[in-house]
């Protein structure tokens, strides 16, 4: 179950969080594991640094429409207190495809 999760957020939600950093940096992971999300990626002008991120608290609207994050944690400390400032938050989902993945998501892991 978790890998058809993993496959679903790695293909469809990379790209659409892709969509939404790239002025920051890029997404390079996205899976889940032990009943959180986890992450790396590369912030532009530090391509040399890896950064993971996980986040402990994870609720998906049934429909996949919206989707609430908080308790981030990071192996870079300015990322994870920026996360738990900035993101600790609902965000609504517009694109339908993201939806059906994050429904789907939340069927087979929660």
């Amino acid at each position: 179950m978790e890998m058809l999760a993993n496959k679903l957020a790695d293909s469809r939600g990379k790209d659409y969080i892709n969509e939404h950093i790239a002025k920051y940096g890029k997404l390079k992971s996205l899976f889940f594991k032990d009943g959180q999300i986890r992450a790396s990626l590369l912030l532009n002008g530090l391509e040399d640094r890896e950064i993971t991120i996980s986040c402990a608290s994870v609720n998906i609207a049934e429909d996949g429409s919206e989707i609430s994050l908080a308790g981030f944690s990071s192996n870079l400390p300015c990322v994870e207190q920026a996360l738990n400032d900035f993101c600790t938050r609902s965000f609504p989902v517009n694109s339908k495809g993201v939806q059906i993945a994050l429904a789907g998501i939340r069927k087979l892991l929660f």
